[in-house]
């Protein structure tokens, strides 16, 4: 049981990153699309481009994970404790991980900036419920009995 265990939460850990990283592209793409995060007035060789866009997806990423890590862990361990596993609760719990920040930043308004930028953090933390569920949330709650519930 304990060899179970500890094997659940060193997929548990890769699955989070891989989530979060998946969030942050997303996040990224969607910003980029929406015209959320300004684009560059003037053209920068491909290696310039390239580091820029390094540094912005670390950047991303850090972001990302400091501000969603602690929900998403609580979230994490209610559906391993409730042997929660239907994509659906992995999703809504992404997008309202992902959205919660912006919420409680202030107040959102009709502006068309405000609910774009809050549509694309719902739809990147949608992407990284669903990254999460694919790879651990589908066997969640398991390593108790070792058997499969209903989901």
């Amino acid at each position: 049981m304990i060899g179970r265990f500890i094997l659940r939460l060193v997929l548990i850990v890769i699955a989070v990153s891989v989530a979060l990283g998946a969030a942050a592209m997303a996040g990224m793409f969607l910003f980029y699309q929406n015209e959320i995060v300004p684009r560059a007035e003037v053209e920068f060789e491909i290696m310039d481009s390239f580091f820029d866009l390094a540094y912005v997806s670390i950047v991303t990423f850090t972001l990302t994970g400091q501000l969603t890590l602690l929900p998403a862990v609580l979230a994490i361990a209610a559906a391993e404790a409730f042997r929660l596993r239907g994509w659906v609760f992995y999703g809504a719990a992404g997008a309202v991980i992902a959205s919660a920040p912006i919420i409680l930043s202030g107040p959102v308004g009709l502006d068309p900036i405000d609910t774009q930028y809050l549509a694309s953090a719902a739809a990147a933390g949608l992407a990284g419920g669903l990254v999460y569920w694919l790879l651990a949330g589908r066997s969640a709650g398991e390593w108790w009995s070792g058997s499969r519930s209903l989901s």
